[in-house]
């Protein structure tokens, strides 16, 4: 087992992500994973399953959890997210996105909007992701939207 902040290796996951996105934010969804999947060094595959509209993705995401069968990665609204979070459903991104073999680099980390890291310290779900343990054997994670 790795180390208590150090990841679990992703190499050769599957990752399967539950959104309810549809239209242009879908496609874009789709051609992202696509770059992703075909390019990525670990051989992660990341498998998007729409869910249907947003309380119907809410409703599936709380009977998975309910039976312990839920996605690695859902994408909620930060208010959401924060029930989640609250409830021990959700664990921090944070030691994968830093990690020196598989985190994001410089370009990568450049990538991102600039308002999405300036808004992090003041979202109680970010604050209270980062304060969970990330020991455990399937990793979940409530991304925001």
């Amino acid at each position: 087992m790795p180390p208590r902040n150090e990841p679990p290796d992703p190499t050769g996951s599957e990752v399967i992500l539950w959104h309810s996105l549809s239209g242009q934010p879908a496609d874009t969804l789709a051609a992202l994973v696509d770059e992703f999947n075909a390019t990525n060094a670990w051989r992660i595959v990341v498998v998007p399953q729409y869910q249907g509209v947003y309380p119907t993705l809410r409703n599936r995401l709380d009977d998975a959890l309910d039976h312990g069968a839920s996605p690695d990665l859902t994408v909620l609204f930060p208010y959401h997210a924060a029930g989640y979070v609250s409830h021990g459903a959700a664990v921090s991104l944070d030691a994968y996105v830093n990690n020196v073999h598989f985190g994001l680099n410089e370009a990568d980390r450049a990538d991102i909007f600039p308002v999405f890291p300036q808004q992090r310290p003041q979202s109680a779900a970010w604050r209270s992701v980062d304060e969970l343990p990330n020991g455990a054997q399937r990793h979940r994670a409530v991304l925001q939207r």
